[in-house]
């Protein structure tokens, strides 16, 4: 897809030159034809839907009448048949909305506690430097079965949208229709030509409430992306829906040129949730079908376990960073983590655990360990840590565990330090914590690998290294994790460290990727 813009964008330049030769021109022309060809197609996506509204009074109605029509032994009837048309259809969308309810592995658990292990500034204040943000995050799992699960898995969580009642409200008003946050929709699709793999690609959201009932609300706040960005194919259409002439223009422009279109994502943000301000000759123009079809869905985010169920009991505890990244001369934030790192004690969150064998901790607990980890890659490092605490409460013998641990400043990293040193402080839990820092104040960068090829580090590490049952888990960026394994083969040897990745007993988890040996 950034290819194809890359090319239409290219050719389109080219073909506006005066000089511009005859298969430029021809290029030009059948790019042209196909996009026409791709707006079609998405149109009649479009009229394909048909969503039936209803109000919230109407689903109670229905939802009571069903009921106690299911609890007589006939079959419910009414003389005025023509009065109960619409109820019978909205009792019949009941049922095959309770039909296609599947069990799932989804969980709901309730925080029971967020601590702010780093406090930043306001977010009206927010910049790189400072705007950064971490949270240890618990969470209560009784309210969900208690599911298992083992240090070095994975959470994936299903974000929200940070946003007000009032604010959705606002948006749906310049939508066409009346429609309200707490009316419910029943969307099918009726052409049988187009295939689900079609829609999957093209209307992900669409996909996703076809065929069951859904509140406004959580359509926009849990499943659509409506802080994603506006996409090019997505401008061309609602050029034809701008009243305007130069929002049409404007928007017919970011949907052919690709340049034009980076500058509008920098300057204004180009989200969804901000149309009607950027375009207000969209209000009442811009169908709720058009956004289903148009819209990315909220898709979850993984993020690292970092406790031992053994350990805490019937909680699952997560360290989050609010993740920030620039939009020209503005910072953004991650919707999950936003969402995650702006939740309150008490919350609900719908997340699913994902198995991740390859990054649980060793079968044999004394076999010695080695832990590398930079800023929140410490997640599943904490929960190993916790699951040795485990071990050594029951008795076990332990092998031997050190810790290289990396953070930009002491102050990011300060709860860390103070929990892995608390770690040092238990007997048989971690025998020897490294720090190291890459921009703090006044000190030359240093990096774990920087702190395993050091002396103080490498005469301690190498002979554990080359041990035949020793374990090593890498958690961080991919380059941190490259970068720590080529200085583990300086310090020992390559042909060590190989028969370390072919054995299995090499682990990295990086940014959510598993590569293990």
């Amino acid at each position: 897809m950034a290819f194809h813009q890359f090319l239409k964008s290219l050719v389109g330049q080219l073909a506006s030159h005066p000089l511009a030769n005859s298969l430029v021109l021809k290029l030009h022309d059948q790019l042209k034809k196909r996009e026409s060809n791709n707006c079609q197609r998405r149109c009649d996506i479009v009229q394909s839907v048909k969503i039936e509204l209803f109000s919230k009074e109407e689903i109670k109605h229905a939802a009571g009448d069903l009921l106690t029509s299911r609890r007589r032994s006939s079959g419910f009837e009414d003389e005025n048949s023509r009065s109960l048309n619409r109820l019978d259809m909205i009792k019949q969308v009941i049922e095959n909305s309770i039909t296609r309810d599947v069990i799932s592995e989804d969980y709901l658990g309730a925080i029971t506690t967020k601590d702010d292990v780093i406090i930043s500034k306001a977010d009206h204040n927010v910049s790189y430097e400072n705007g950064r943000r971490t949270c240890l995050i618990k969470i209560d799992l009784n309210g969900c079965g208690s599911p298992p699960y083992e240090p070095g898995d994975h959470v994936r969580v299903f974000p929200r949208n940070i946003m007000s009642k009032g604010t959705l409200q606002n948006f749906l008003d310049h939508l066409k229709g009346d429609l309200f946050v707490d009316d419910q929709i029943y969307a099918s699709f009726a052409d049988d030509k187009t295939a689900m793999s079609t829609l999957n690609v093209h209307a992900p959201l669409l996909v996703t409430v076809l065929d069951t009932l859904v509140c406004l609300e959580e359509l926009f706040i849990e499943r659509a992306a409506v802080f994603n960005t506006i996409s090019m194919e997505a401008c061309q259409d609602l050029s034809f829906l701008a009243q305007e002439e130069h929002e049409r223009k404007a928007l017919m422009e970011f949907g052919w040129n690709e340049e034009k279109y980076d500058k509008a994502k920098i300057e204004c943000g180009m989200k969804w949730i901000q149309i009607f301000d950027l375009f207000p000759s969209l209000s009442k123009m811009v169908s709720l079908e058009f956004l289903l079809c148009n819209m990315k869905s909220n898709h979850a985010r993984s993020y690292s376990v970092s406790s031992c169920k053994a350990f805490v009991g019937s909680e699952l505890h997560l360290i989050v960073g609010r993740f920030l990244y620039s939009q020209g001369d503005k910072i953004d934030v991650g919707v999950c983590s936003n969402y995650l790192t702006s939740s309150n004690q008490g919350d609900e969150i719908k997340f699913r655990i994902e198995s991740v064998p390859s990054f649980h901790y060793p079968g044999n607990s004394s076999s010695p360990v080695i832990f590398i980890c930079t800023g929140t890659g410490y997640a599943p490092i904490r929960g190993l840590l916790q699951k040795r605490q485990y071990f050594h409460s029951r008795g076990e013998i332990l092998g031997p565990a050190y810790l290289i641990f990396g953070s930009r400043r002491v102050d990011e990293g300060v709860f860390f330090q103070s929990e892995i040193e608390g770690f040092e402080r238990k007997d048989g839990i971690l025998a020897k914590a490294f720090f190291c820092y890459s921009r703090e104040p006044g000190k030359e960068k240093e990096y774990t690998s920087d702190v395993l090829k050091s002396g103080k580090c490498k005469d301690l590490l190498r002979p554990i290294a080359e041990k035949p049952e020793t374990h090593v888990f890498i958690c961080g960026s991919a380059n941190m994790a490259e970068d720590c394994k080529q200085a583990m083969r300086d310090i020992s040897s390559p042909s060590c460290i190989d028969k370390m990745e072919k054995e299995n007993r090499l682990h990295c988890d990086v940014f959510g990727a598993i590569l293990s040996s």
